[in-house]
């Protein structure tokens, strides 16, 4: 009973806490929008010659308003690759020899995500809202996640300059680990905090900031955390440029497989496994495109 507690406090708090807040003025007096709005981020990175490596990176928001009721839409992928090349020197002497390189690919970052949400205001306190979404990070640990959210929200501040919005929820979650590990569980039932902020600092310049934090309430040493800050700066027109940090954090992380060798160096053809880190950082620089 006691491991329900806190998740339990932590929604009955925040009921009380939407209850209590009303939805700002703005939002109230803002004016039935029509058609889809939206941005799309592209980055790559590419280098040649004695070393090669390539790196990819896009991502799209979508949303449409109507009366007071949303929808958005979020995808993206990061992809990154680099060539080792090997020499060989192959002859009867270091004047007379045939010179035999050897590339080989790797792929060194893998990243992907589809989400999406509804909003639906709630007279006088707040709003209700559910979503879904599916990620791929193999270099974390994750085949495949599909998670589901439902819960309320509170818009503390929605004008020109700033926006805050909070959100609480239960989740649902199946998860496909690259390494299956036996001592947790693929689908479970969870808590869901979040919150998104902007602030648009001047003409050509906005801060952004979001995180969710999820809680397995089947196994409560299961905590992740994401949480993105990114500063746009706009260049011409709809183009600008904006820098993001991304941090991921996972009490519980993913297996990965390590070659066993012998302490004198020989391998023994075994595998052993190995707990990942709990923290992966991502950094970004990326042209966007506002529609």
């Amino acid at each position: 009973m006691g491991r329900w507690l806190r998740p339990g406090l932590m929604l009955a708090t925040a009921l009380w806490v939407a209850g209590a807040a009303p939805v700002s003025a703005g939002q109230e007096t803002e004016e039935e929008e029509s058609g889809w709005v939206g941005s799309a981020d592209v980055n790559f990175v590419f280098t040649g010659g004695n070393a090669s490596s390539r790196t990819l990176g896009l991502r799209n928001s979508l949303r449409r308003n109507w009366d007071d009721r949303s929808v958005l839409l979020e995808g993206g992928a990061i992809r990154a690759s680099s060539t080792k090349t090997t020499r060989s020197a192959i002859g009867p002497s270091v004047t007379n020899f045939d010179l035999v390189k050897e590339s080989t690919s790797r792929t060194t970052a893998e990243n992907y995500f589809v989400r999406g949400r509804y909003d639906y205001p709630l007279s006088g306190w707040g709003l209700l809202y559910g979503g879904a979404g599916w990620t791929r990070n193999t270099f974390t640990g994750v085949a495949s996640r599909y998670s589901a959210a439902a819960g309320i929200g509170n818009t503390w501040l929605d004008d020109d300059t700033v926006a805050l919005q909070t959100d609480y929820a239960f989740t649902y979650t199946i998860q496909d680990e690259v390494i299956d590990d036996p001592a947790t569980d693929n689908a479970f039932f969870g808590v869901r905090l979040s919150w998104s902020y902007r602030y648009q600092a001047n003409e050509t310049t906005a801060f952004e900031s979001s995180l969710i934090a999820d809680e397995n309430l089947e196994d409560r040493t299961d905590f992740r955390v994401d949480v993105t800050n990114s500063m746009a700066v706009a260049v011409s027109g709809p183009l600008a440029l904006k820098l993001s940090w991304q941090v991921l954090y996972d009490s519980r992380p993913s297996l990965i497989g390590v070659p066993l060798q012998y302490p004198f160096g020989n391998f023994t053809g075994q595998t052993a496994l190995a707990k990942l880190n709990k923290l992966d950082h991502l950094y970004t620089l990326a042209l966007v495109v506002n529609f």
